[in-house]
């Protein structure tokens, strides 16, 4: 192997080693991002539901 084939394969492993970190950076500083989106997400499901429930409530109230 010629050195600049070696160098090559050197700069290759450096960048993929890089590609790697910041790809799990990305992930670790993602999280957050997502567990608020989730916690988000139930809550507003919990005030859809609260609200149906409240309409059928109303309903039955008023047909009764």
């Amino acid at each position: 192997m010629t050195q600049s084939q070696v160098r090559h394969d050197n700069a290759e492993a450096l960048r993929d080693e890089a590609v790697d970190e910041i790809e799990e950076v990305g992930r670790f500083l993602a999280a957050p991002f997502l567990a608020v989106a989730a916690l988000a997400t139930y809550g507003a499901i919990q005030v859809a539901n609260r609200v149906i429930r409240a309409r059928d409530d109303w309903r039955q109230h008023r047909h009764a």
